[in-house]
């Protein structure tokens, strides 16, 4: 075996960082436009990710009904799958936002290394939890004895330690190979055949080893999770039906993620074809959607994890006025204005220098020492035993005192900054260089680290007895010191000293930096003096803010219980959520910034002219108060049947559900485009913004593919009714009707966003006008700056088919409940057909206008404008009188409804 030393590393990096310094990332589009919706729909997805992840570590680490072995390995998948989407997301997420999309060589190398460890971790854990489930259903009474804490541990300890030897030698074999031409990678990240192909080499021989090697790990995990589930369904085949049941339950979640995670990792590294677009989407897939279904996969198919949600959920609501005064107030507002300070530095070119280099290190360090005592601090506003364990308590003195440190040694450092910018402004970026400035950012965290371990150190081996009690909201050093079994007043008075001569230090360097400063600047002209103080009284804000109650603290020889509570409670919450708002208010280029965010993000950059229903400005008032009536009928009609069948136990039904949504649909489908149209009759200049247009194509398409799938799912609901009747409300069960619903937005979604992104792309230019009411794909198209014959036969066909087969789908349904009905009595034929009557009136509405605009090949302006007016507006109106006049039990619920409303009068 080789041995790799961490000077060979070293030398190795170097040697390729000599000739290559950064890759550029090509990124998932090259659309402009695109981006910021990119951005917008990953950062959800991203925040998604964070905060299903983290709900599931904290329910199992909180409820005690979930230690055990396999909840044990699902916290340990939610924590790796957190960090594995956190490898490339980020990155990926404020790429969309740059132009200069680069990546630095060691960034590109840890991207490498973290996703292979991390990625290989997941393996390994996937086959462990497959092992769990053999052991809990193949030997049952030996489960605790086999999976006991510490097997456990060792198997995540040993995934871990095979990702990182996996990862490992993927990281040396690249980190040998020489680099030239354009660096180029035509992804959202770097990945080992992307750099391989970058070499000034023959790699294939290399590109097929590291693939070999990947496809190894992979296909030898994929085996063993078969091996597994063969032996759990040959001890299931052989037990009782019920037994092999709730065996199989608790399998179907985690089968269900294994493939979700090995089959997109299966065909990159297996698959010998390279196909760019089809590599990117799995990536996407299985570093972003895997992670984001992952949670969601294990809360709605686990009744113990749904249970614990309840019981969570039960709790907060029990205890919400004082939670959520505290979340609302402070505690959230923390992590939030630090993230848009560290944002914001990191995406604007003009924040690019030392000072907001150091601003955005403060951000991240208020952020955290904030965190080392507040989540704690809330989380036993809604406990009675607020207890904290041994090792939790060291946790928090020792980041307390870390970060606390490393925030008093920022705050030096930043005024340094302040001096070398006022007097010595010629020198100024050849002294504080992107070198130096990460040198003294490491040295503040390498001081903290020291000074934290030496108090740790003093305390961990105190002897403690009597009420371990601490009359505080976290555990500090003095408090602690008070239950030690022996004589504390000496060692106390050291432990404040030591802390109060790091405080003291800290500050005299702060006072000596600007009298300096303030030397220079009384010698220069008013204006100059003026400017350079400007840069600074953020910055002595801060620093009063911050050191004032941290001196108090540590030096002052009287304790006052109440008076310690408050100053720390400044110090480690008021002073974090202070700063960002102090560094934005006061200073010009953050406010430029924030600007130039919202111009770059909000503000349009192209715009489309939509010509309307009508020029003739005399028609314009009519229409706006014809179909202003129309748009509150449907919102009003819509909503009144959803809450008639949430209110009625008569309509909880699978029929109604599927008519409350429905009625959701079409409340929906027609506020995409019928708000829009109104404002415009009162309008001069109908105009809407490129990101509105693209918005009203992609949710017009979505939620109407959504509402076809959904009115075949409503007839397969009438055929079951019909010809199936003793097992309807067995098939029909919630769990399906929900599936089916959810199945009939996911292909709206992904018809609509195939749509979107070919046209997004389109090249514009001449006269934006569109001849419609709204932004439709067919008329968009044809303002592209090409020839568009082709693709828009191509868009038009494939709304055509969705269409076509929606209403194939519905004929077969009605074929087969017009055959069933025949072959019955007639009273049973006369009551399944009125129940039919109404959808089919719906359907036969909605699905010939649609089928005729993109099936129809002749183009009539009047007639796709009436027929569009039609779909979107009149059958959303129709749908509710539909329903509610040719079906009796709506009637008769809506008798109920008028007669509790006039009694309770």
């Amino acid at each position: 075996q080789r041995v790799v030393s961490k000077d060979t590393l070293s030398i190795m990096v170097g040697r390729n960082q000599s000739m290559v310094s950064e890759f550029v990332l090509l990124g998932l589009s090259h659309s402009q436009n695109l981006q910021v919706l990119l951005f917008i729909i990953f950062l959800m997805f991203y925040l998604l990710i964070v905060f299903g992840n983290i709900i599931i570590m904290v329910l199992i680490a909180t409820d005690r009904n979930l230690h055990s072995p396999m909840y044990f390995f699902l916290a340990n998948l939610s924590f790796v799958d957190m960090w594995l989407s956190s490898v490339t997301t980020p990155k990926m997420i404020v790429d969309f936002l740059r132009k200069n999309k680069s990546i630095s060589f060691s960034g590109c190398m840890s991207q490498v290394f973290f996703a292979h460890c991390i990625g290989a971790g997941e393996m390994v854990l996937l086959v462990v939890m497959a092992y769990d489930r053999y052991v809990a259903i193949c030997k049952p009474l030996h489960y605790f004895t086999i999976m006991n804490l510490k097997r456990c541990t060792r198997l995540v300890v040993t995934s871990w330690t095979i990702g990182f030897v996996h990862a490992l030698s993927q990281l040396v074999a690249i980190l040998q190979l020489p680099l030239c031409g354009p660096m180029e990678i035509d992804s959202f990240f770097c990945d080992i055949p992307l750099v391989i192909n970058l070499a000034c080499m023959d790699s294939h021989d290399l590109d097929t080893l590291v693939n070999a090697d990947c496809g190894v790990v992979i296909v030898t995990c994929f085996i063993l999770l078969l091996i597994s589930y063969t032996y759990i369904l040959f001890t299931v085949r052989q037990s009782s039906t019920s037994g092999a049941s709730k065996a199989l339950s608790t399998c179907t979640a985690h089968i269900t993620v294994v493939m979700i995670f090995f089959v997109p990792c299966i065909f990159i590294y297996v698959w010998p074809l390279k196909i760019t677009w089809l590599d990117k989407f799995l990536a996407v897939f299985y570093s972003v959607f895997a992670p984001l279904l992952n949670p969601a996969i294990y809360t709605l198919r686990n009744k113990e994890m749904r249970n614990s949600m309840k019981r969570l959920k039960s709790y907060f609501v029990n205890n919400k006025d004082q939670f959520s005064s505290y979340i609302g107030g402070r505690g959230g507002n923390v992590l939030l204005r630090n993230s848009i300070v560290m944002f914001l530095i990191a995406t604007d070119y003009n924040l690019h220098s030392p000072m907001y280099f150091f601003l955005a290190n403060l951000s991240f360090v208020d952020m955290w020492l904030s965190s080392v005592t507040t989540p704690k601090m809330i989380a036993d506003f809604l406990r009675e035993p607020k207890i904290i364990s041994f090792a939790g308590c060291m946790c928090q003195v020792f980041f307390d005192h870390c970060v606390g440190a490393v925030e008093m040694m920022l705050l030096v450092v930043m005024a340094y900054d302040r001096y070398v910018a006022i007097c010595k402004p010629l020198h100024y970026f050849t002294i504080m260089n992107l070198k130096r400035c990460t040198g003294l950012v490491l040295a503040s965290w390498a001081i903290s680290f020291v000074h934290a371990m030496s108090q740790l150190l003093a305390v961990v081996h105190l002897p403690l007895c009597g009420h371990m009690e601490i009359d505080s909201f976290f555990c500090d050093i003095p408090l602690i010191i008070k239950l030690s079994c022996t004589d504390y007043h000496n060692l106390d008075i050291y432990m404040n000293a030591n802390c109060g001569a790091v405080v003291v230090t800290c500050f005299i360097l702060l006072l000596i930096s600007y009298t300096y400063i303030l030397i220079t600047v009384r010698q220069s002209s008013k204006s100059g003096a003026s400017k350079a103080l400007s840069t600074c009284s953020a910055h002595i804000t801060v620093v009063m803010i911050f050191f004032v109650p941290c001196i108090f603290i540590y030096v002052w020889p009287l304790n006052i219980i109440w008076l310690d509570k408050f100053l720390a409670v400044f110090y480690t919450l008021i002073a974090p959520l202070l700063n960002p708002a102090i560094y934005t208010l006061r200073n010009k280029e953050m406010k430029h910034a924030i600007k130039n965010l919202y111009e770059t993000t909000i503000v349009p950059r192209t715009e489309f002219i939509i010509l309307g229903l009508s020029h003739s400005q005399n028609l314009q008032v009519l229409l706006f108060v014809i179909f202003l009536i129309f748009y509150l009928l449907i919102v009003s009609g819509n909503i009144v049947i959803m809450v008639l069948i949430t209110t009625d136990p008569h309509l909880h039904s699978p029929m109604y559900f599927l008519l409350a949504n429905l009625s959701f649909v079409d409340m929906w489908l027609s506020s995409v485009t019928t708000p829009k149209m109104i404002s415009d009759f009162l309008k001069e200049n109908k105009s809407i913004s490129f990101a509105g247009c693209m918005s009203q194509v992609f949710f017009a398409h979505c939620i109407a593919a959504g509402e076809m799938v959904l009115l075949v799912i409503m007839a397969y609901d009438r055929y079951v009714a019909i010809c199936k009747p003793l097992h309807y409300f067995t098939i029909m069960n919630l769990k399906k009707c929900t599936g089916l619903v959810l199945t009939s937005w996911t292909i709206g979604f992904v018809h609509a966003l195939s749509h979107l992104v070919v046209i997004v792309e389109l090249p514009f230019c001449g006269p934006k006008e569109i001849d419609s009411f709204f932004c439709d794909m067919p008329l968009v198209i044809k303002l592209a700056c090409m020839d568009s014959h082709n693709l828009d036969i191509l868009m038009n066909a494939d709304c055509g088919v969705v269409g076509v087969t929606c209403f194939i789908l519905l004929l077969i349904s009605y074929t087969y409940i017009l055959i069933t009905v025949h072959q019955s009595s007639k009273s049973g034929a006369s009551k399944a057909l009125s129940t039919c009557t109404a959808h089919i009136t719906v359907v036969m509405i909605f699905f010939v206008p649609c089928i005729f605009i993109y099936v129809w090949p002749l183009n009539i302006t009047w007639l796709d404008k009436f027929l569009a007016v039609f779909y979107s507006v009149f059958t959303p109106l129709l749908n509710p009188a539909i329903y509610t006049l040719r079906n009796k039990e709506i009637k008769n619920a809506m008798k109920r409804m008028k007669n509790l409303l006039l009694n309770e009068k």
